[in-house]
């Protein structure tokens, strides 16, 4: 599938929807080059999956496949398909990510930035966990996006949107303002010397 040659997108959608057997070929084929592109970007940045084909054939289902293929069905047509599949594609590697190599080292920015005498790394993991898992669905996903990956705003309202949420950076400025005075204070009732940056 190639979008230059003028394809439509969503038409190809609504064939594979219906249970188009050519059409299910070729966005198969298409999303697998996606999928392998991102591994490969992600590869040459020094991460790798134990079990690589095991990843590919996980976010593929979770797009063709998964509660009805809702990754398709909720493609609207107002982008790109190469650029809304991407950024599905890029989260479902960085949850994949997390899942192998543990999340201890992708928390040492957010110690840094908060807590001038930080808990051990084993420690800070399950705490921020802990508090991320009492918020939203949404805001726990602009936290982990902002906190853990260090995204821009408009890199988040992006991916955000590709997750059906609405949001614009003036919410995501007060969420991470909000969330933040929480956090340190939720880990000071957890007994950690802390420090309000102002």
């Amino acid at each position: 599938m190639n979008e230059q040659r003028g394809i439509p997108r969503q038409s190809l959608i609504e064939q594979y929807l219906s249970g188009d057997p050519r059409a299910g070929a070729s966005l198969h084929e298409y999303v697998l080059q996606l999928i392998e592109k991102a591994l490969l970007s992600l590869e040459a940045k020094g991460s790798r999956f134990r079990n690589r084909e095991d990843v590919k054939q996980e976010i593929l289902t979770a797009i063709l496949v998964n509660d009805n293929a809702a990754v398709l069905s909720n493609f609207k047509g107002d982008s790109r398909l190469s650029t809304y599949l991407w950024s599905v594609i890029r989260f479902k590697l960085i949850d994949a990510l997390r899942k192998e190599m543990g999340i201890a080292e992708r928390y040492e920015p957010l110690s840094e930035n908060i807590v001038d005498d930080p808990t051990p790394s084993s420690e800070l993991p399950g705490l921020l966990d802990r508090f991320l898992n009492q918020c939203s669905e949404k805001d726990a996903f602009i936290l982990r996006l902002r906190w853990l990956e260090e995204l821009d705003y408009d890199t988040i309202c992006r991916e955000v949107s590709a997750r059906n949420f609405q949001v614009d950076k003036t919410y995501i400025g007060n969420l991470l303002f909000r969330k933040r005075k929480e956090l340190l204070s939720f880990l000071k009732n957890k007994g950690y010397p802390i420090d309000i940056q102002k």
